[in-house]
């Protein structure tokens, strides 16, 4: 642990500007001040401990409250990011990387002046495979009177293997995430945060997790408002309750026994961490963008971060039901097509769309043919799938990872919470995965983050004289608002006086296209969502059928007996 003396204290108030020395329910913490781009200070700090380091018999379990610490914590610089194979970044990795990030315009508190503002609590994104809370910088979001918090959960194998036993249930990237939640409620309030106005934004992956929090039962109380970047966790494939045949294909591959569970796990534990980076477990890896995935756990007297499907917890109304805002970019996976198709994919696309499409597009792998090729009919109307179907392919992908889950979950929770749905259509000069670029590809996935919080990997920053800069202040409003009133309008505002954002409903279909201006919209893709609801349809036959066959086989076996 980085702890200083304080002649290290005296030398980085001189080198760096005083930044208030906070004392949290764990120890004080030190760290340094930044300036965003109109040459307001805030207060940084990075790399504070929020659970025990996840090694040796630790790897794969829930997570350990951090101890105590005597002295000062020098918080000043990011901790590595967990364990993954990032080419996007150049940050060094670990497995002890349980460490999060507060950001905070308000401090020093006092007694007469204790206004605690808004907190935003991000999950990054990547797939539940990469990414990290370093990927993004605080600047632009701290222009806004909110705390940041941004953290590191397990990711891969370390985070969501499951193999259905009470040794490793699962989820414990998800449950890494709730001790954030729990560290926020119970230390916040020392760097000038709101513990009862906590807003908890995630972008892809992240915004899966955002979703799943609201059916989770331990997240239950943590959080106040959702805002869900491009990603619900109520997509098309069904979840399981394990993943043991991916346990035991990693197990193989990593020169472990599979035969006894228990000499399996010692083996994973005992391997090095960097070894698991090494290991490809995706069946079609030039088309399939997930490998891990959480788990509806089976209960073994263990705090389950799922106990049920989310859609079914979502349609009973079981779930925490908090002002969200959801949405997607226009054209999200713009960019995989282009590569698929110098691939062997697109053969074996062509060859056995029903069985290679599934994994591809992210629908269950069981669905019926005629659905299959319903969908197949709506996004490939000529049959064949080449250089001339890259558009279709972005939207298929597009609509099977984001857009459907999206719609999915406004649709099914509009009546019961406050939903903003929305669509990204403003195409500015750097985009996630193409920059700088000398013709507009369209709005990628993830785009919107660069004017939220500056993404490190996508251009220079945003100046305040470029013409981007109306999309920073707009989006960093529209936070602001909504963490602040659970509502984003704001007609008193320069930037948000145009903008009318209605509340979704599922009869309306209510959203905001957010381009160079506002305009409310309703009906997004409706036409091509309908054939993913034709799919989730055929899931729920096949769900019903398999418990009457149960059933059936039941009630043989007590004729027998």
């Amino acid at each position: 642990m980085r702890l200083i003396s304080n002649v290290s204290i005296l030398i980085l108030i001189i080198s760096q500007g005083f930044c208030e020395i906070v004392e949290i329910s764990d120890g004080k913490v030190s760290g340094i001040v930044m300036k965003t781009r109109y040459d307001e200070n805030f207060h940084a700090y990075m790399g504070i401990p929020y659970a025990e380091k996840p090694l040796g018999d630790k790897r794969f379990r829930a997570p350990i409250k951090v101890s105590s610490w005597s002295g000062v914590l020098n918080a000043t610089e990011f901790s590595p990011m967990c364990m993954q194979v990032n080419l996007l970044s150049q940050s060094p990795v670990a497995e002890d990387c349980l460490y999060l990030n507060v950001f905070t315009k308000n401090l020093p508190l006092s007694r007469e002046n204790e206004t605690l503002q808004p907190v935003v609590v991000y999950i990054h994104g990547g797939s539940f495979q990469l990414g990290s809370a370093s990927d993004h910088k605080p600047h632009l979001l701290m222009e806004r009177n909110v705390v940041l918090v941004s953290f590191n959960y397990r990711l891969g194998a370390f985070g969501f293997l499951s193999l259905g036993n009470e040794e490793i249930p699962g989820n414990a990237g998800f449950k890494d995430q709730v001790m954030v939640l729990e560290w926020v409620q119970n230390n916040i309030h020392h760097f000038g945060g709101d513990p009862k106005l906590v807003t908890l934004m995630g972008n892809s992956a992240g915004a899966y997790g955002v979703t799943a929090h609201m059916v989770s039962s331990m997240s239950k109380g943590l959080f106040h408002r959702v805002v869900a970047l491009s990603g619900s966790i109520t997509y098309q494939r069904k979840l399981e309750d394990n993943y043991l045949d991916l346990g035991r294909r990693l197990a193989e591959k990593m020169n472990c026994t599979v035969s006894d569970i228990d000499e399996m796990i010692k083996c994973l534990r005992e391997k090095p961490a960097v070894d698991f980076n090494l290991i490809e477990l995706r069946e079609y890896p030039q088309c399939t963008i997930m490998t891990w995935f959480p788990v509806i756990e089976k209960d073994f007297g263990q705090r389950r971060f799922l106990s049920d499907d989310p859609k079914k917890l979502f349609q009973s109304a079981n779930f925490s039901k908090v002002p969200i805002i959801i949405g997607r970019t226009k054209d999200e996976f713009v960019d995989i097509p282009s590569r698929m198709i110098q691939f062997p994919i697109i053969d074996e696309l062509n060859q056995r769309y029903d069985e290679v499409a599934p994994h591809c597009f992210f629908y269950e792998t069981n669905t019926e043919k005629s659905r299959s090729q319903t969908l197949k009919d709506v996004y490939f109307p000529y049959d064949v799938i080449d250089i001339k179907s890259l558009s279709s392919l972005s939207q298929i992908f597009s609509d099977g990872y984001i857009g459907y889950p999206v719609h999915k979950l406004a649709h099914l929770i509009s009546n019961l919470t406050d939903v903003f749905y929305y669509q990204l259509s403003f195409i500015g000069r750097y985009s996630f995965f193409l920059h700088p670029h000398d013709k507009p590809y369209g709005v990628h996935h993830s785009d919107e983050m660069q004017y939220i919080l500056e993404t490190v990997f996508v251009g220079p920053r945003i100046e305040l004289n470029d013409p981007e800069n109306v999309m920073v202040e707009r989006f960093t409003r529209i936070i602001y608002q909504f963490a602040s009133s659970g509502d984003p309008n704001d007609k008193n505002d320069d930037y948000l006086n145009e903008m009318f954002w209605p509340k979704h409903d599922s009869i309306n279909e209510f959203y905001l296209d957010i381009g160079s201006h506002f305009i409310e919209k309703h009906g997004l893709a409706l036409d091509r969502y309908a054939a993913w609801d034709e799919l989730e349809n055929d899931a729920s036959v096949i769900f019903k059928f398999e418990i009457i066959q149960l059933l059936l086989a039941s009630v043989m076996l007590i004729k027998l007996f």
